[in-house]
Order: structure tokens, then sequence, then C-alpha cells
């Protein structure tokens, strides 16, 4: 049992930093960009590209990939999907729409490397420590130290700051935090810079943690909406406890049922997922 709670733990934290800025999106946009999956993807390929293929010191080439790639996020979160709710696009319509743009991004992608699969952390995975019966190497402590210092820097903002405020007052009516003189373009774009930076930067780390493939964006995607739905009610914040109680499942199914289900258990908690987020909804219609 420590070994499903180890791995409950690591897995969890790279869902809950993957979760985060796709939370963040959602929170002021009310639609699921699935398009940040492409994003993660791409930003990890081009870590490879530059550190890898080009030869730069990854000093250089994290920080390019990830301003590099947070810039098309920026673009898609910031300026398209607020245009496309402009001309009147619901907000299926939109996902839809981000869906395309993620499987043009992991098709350039596999284009580019030929449907390589990368992997860029340390092949030595003795040091570390071993926690809950789980060893625990030195690039997952990062990712969870940055995990729970996302989730609090944002709890923190979200609760105890005028920006915060500005945020949850967007997210919840538009016209309303117009007319109460919230600057609603610039609370989108920062917004935008926000989720776009965390997308990327999650994907650049999970090369240096696990393998990568063209192909994992849409995967990602689907946790990331499961750990948002899960947590809906408490924020980008919320994603966080969402994605541990998926990594924890997964865990669970992985070490005790059978490694064969890990994908079932995906499109299951996105099922479950969606179907309570609508129940409650439609209580709260009626009533």
């Amino acid at each position: 049992m420590s070994d499903v709670l180890g791995a409950a733990i690591i897995s969890g934290s790279i869902y809950a930093l993957i979760s985060l800025g796709f939370a963040l999106g959602f929170r002021v946009s009310g639609v699921f960009n699935l398009a940040y999956g492409g994003l993660l993807v791409a930003a990890g390929y081009a870590n490879y590209a530059f550190a890898v293929l080009l030869g730069l010191p990854t000093w250089l080439s994290i920080p390019i990939s990830i301003l590099l790639i947070s810039g098309i996020g920026f673009a898609i979160e910031g300026y398209g999907v607020p245009f496309a709710k402009k001309v009147g696009l619901t907000s299926l319509d939109i996902m839809v729409l981000t869906w395309l743009l993620l499987v043009v991004m992991q098709d350039l992608v596999i284009i580019i490397f030929s449907s390589t699969s990368i992997y860029m952390g340390s092949q030595d995975v003795t040091t570390g420590l071993t926690f809950l019966g789980t060893h625990i190497t030195s690039i997952q402590f990062a990712i969870m130290g940055l995990t729970f210092a996302g989730a609090s820097v944002l709890f923190v903002i979200s609760r105890f700051t005028a920006s915060g405020r500005e945020v949850t007052a967007v997210g919840d009516n538009v016209a309303l935090a117009t007319i109460c003189g919230i600057n609603v373009k610039r609370v989108i774009a920062l917004n935008a810079v926000a989720a776009s930076l965390l997308a990327a930067g999650a994907g650049v780390l999970l090369t240096y943690e696990d393998r990568l493939e063209p192909t994992l964006g849409m995967r990602f995607s689907i946790i990331a909406i499961v750990a948002t739905l899960v947590g809906i009610r408490l924020g980008p914040g919320g994603a966080v406890l969402g994605a541990y109680a998926f990594g924890l499942l997964e865990s669970v199914v992985l070490y005790l049922v059978d490694p064969g289900l890990r994908d079932s258990v995906v499109y299951f908690c996105l099922l479950a997922a969606v179907t309570v987020t609508y129940r409650r909804k439609l209580i709260s219609d009626v009533g």
C-alpha cells in the first residue's frame, strides 16, 4: 500500500502541475481549452530541439522553450478564445476548435520529430530519497515543490488580493465586471500569460521525469479536465486536489488491479466528472 501512496503523490504532483494552467484559463474563459495539451507536448519537444539537436545549454534552452510556446498559448487564450466568444461561438464550439489546434500541434511534432519519444532526465535514478516506500528523484521533488508553490501562490492571490478578486469577478460575469470598472482585457491577458507559462513549464519538466510522446497531449488535457471539474468549486487550487485524487485512483489501478486499464481510468473519470458536474448544474438551474 505504501507503493500506491508514494506513486500517487508523484503522479498527482505531475498532473497537478499540468492542471493548474488549464484550470486557471478555464476560471476566466469558461472554456475547456484542449490546446493546453498540445502546448505541453510542444514545449517538451522544443526544449529537446534546442538542448539536444542544437546543443544549447539547459539553462538557456528551458527558458527559450517556455517563452516561445507560452507565447503561442497566450495568443490562443488571450486573443483567440475572447474573439471566438465575441463572434458568437459557444463554449462547445470553441472547445472543438481548441481540440483541432491540439491535433495540429501534435501532428506538427510528429512530422518534425518522426514520432520519436523523448526523455531528457538523468539515467541515474539512484539519487534521491525513499518516501512511503517509493524512491523519489530530485526532479520529482522539484515538480512536487513547484506544484505546492504554484497552488499556494494562486490561493493567496485569489483569496487575498485585488487581482484575484478581479479574476473571480470576470470569471463569474464579464458584463458585470465591466460595469464595475474592471479592466477585463487586462485580466484576461494576465490570466492567459500565467496559464500558458504553467502549461509550457509543465511540458518541459515532464520530459525530465518521464518519457514524452507526441500523442500524449489529449490524455493530459483530459486529466486536466477531470482535475478541474473535481475541484471546480475551489477554483484553480481545487484542480490540485482533483489531480491528486486522480493520481491515487490511477496508482490503485496500476499496482492493485491491472496496468492495462490505465487509459480506461482516464475516460471513466472524465465521464464521471462531467456527469456529476452536469447533475449539479441541472439541480442548481431547477432550484
